[in-house]
């Protein structure tokens, strides 16, 4: 939606680096998928914004657009929470809000609710050790499960270990998680990633219907949340007229030649929110632009007589995406994943005692 309000250099530096995403042509489910698009207008600033440029977001992103006074952010954290089925929570603070050079919040908000297509059993999870980058091991919670199926493919090289596993299918729809584990160290590893590699990956993925047992696929539970602060990041990434007001351009954002009324992007917050367990995924992802005027694959033939057991058992990157389209939806990675000693307890043999 930024990119929309976006011309000349403003617009090349948004479009080098984010491209045209599909993602705006997904329709939301009830309680399962959620794609939202919002667009906060201070009140005494609606009259300066485009309308041409309202009803672009309206048309082609579905996006709703709410004139605020912006006295606080409970408004915009209340449709940032309905919006992502209650997972993300008061996101922004009244001191954004309320800061009188803020004019307009454009908001994105992602959510799922998914169940895997063949859930982990809950008996076979256990304790299992983890190996941090740092060299030293924890005792984390291992979720597992068998599949001979063509819902969960593998792919493994001398340098990694690749997992995807398919989550239901809804209303034909169907989203599917992929794991990535590097023999080397994590970081490293995403810090020289290409997408020539991720190519060659999806190239190379094979059923677990090419091993006569299937695959017995270990990896642990995860749920982690996170705030960042992308301005800066953005930055270094290209995006810098947007940020700066003596060089921004939206002027197709803009419905006025004041130059007191000229937009630059004044902050960039973003959220995001995951749980992964043994029935399924949860996961939810807000970004708000706030806007102020100026002053080598294994041989997919091979049978053994056992199923391949790929275990993640160290730090590894996690991609979900939808399946048909590729386009990507969430990505992050696991350095600490959830400690058995926390989770135990929940695991334990329920006795019956009969008298």
């Amino acid at each position: 939606m930024l990119q929309e309000g976006a011309a000349n250099n403003t617009f090349d530096e948004i479009n080098k680096l984010i491209g045209n995403t599909q993602l705006s042509k997904h329709t939301s489910i009830d309680e399962v998928l959620s794609l939202a698009n919002g667009l906060f207008i201070r009140d005494t600033f609606y009259k300066y914004i485009n309308k041409k440029y309202i009803n672009t977001l309206k048309e082609n992103y579905n996006a709703e657009v709410v004139k605020d006074e912006f006295k606080s952010a409970a408004n915009a954290n209340k449709w940032i929470e309905d919006k992502t089925f209650n997972i993300i929570k008061n996101m922004l603070t009244d001191e954004t809000v309320k800061n009188p050079y803020n004019v307009m919040l454009i908001i994105n908000a992602l959510a799922i609710d998914m169940e895997w297509y063949r859930s982990f059993q809950f008996k076979s999870t256990t304790g299992y050790d983890f190996y941090l980058d740092n060299g030293e091991k924890m005792k984390t919670t291992m979720m597992s499960k068998t599949e001979k199926t063509t819902n969960l493919s593998y792919y493994i090289d001398d340098n990694i270990s690749v997992v995807t596993s398919d989550l239901k299918k809804y209303d034909d729809i169907q989203f599917e998680f992929m794991a990535i584990m590097p023999k080397e160290n994590l970081s490293s590893f995403i810090e020289n990633f290409t997408e020539e590699q991720m190519d060659h990956i999806n190239q190379n993925l094979n059923f677990s219907t090419t091993i006569v047992d299937g695959v017995e696929l270990h990896i642990p539970k995860f749920k982690f949340n996170y705030d960042l602060k992308l301005k800066q990041d953005l930055i270094n990434l290209g995006i810098k007229d947007a940020f700066n007001y003596s060089k921004s351009d939206f002027s197709k954002m803009e419905g006025s030649t004041d130059p007191d009324k000229k937009l630059y992007v004044s902050d960039a917050l973003h959220k995001a929110d995951i749980e992964f367990t043994e029935e399924g995924i949860k996961a939810a992802a807000v970004t708000v632009f706030a806007m102020a005027p100026g002053a080598g694959a294994p041989d997919p033939n091979r049978r053994i007589p056992q199923p391949l057991v790929i275990t993640f058992d160290k730090p590894f990157m996690f991609i979900i995406r939808d399946k048909n389209t590729q386009d990507i939806w969430f990505t992050g990675t696991v350095y600490e994943p959830n400690k058995w000693e926390d989770e135990k307890e929940d695991y334990k043999p329920k006795r019956n005692y009969y008298w």
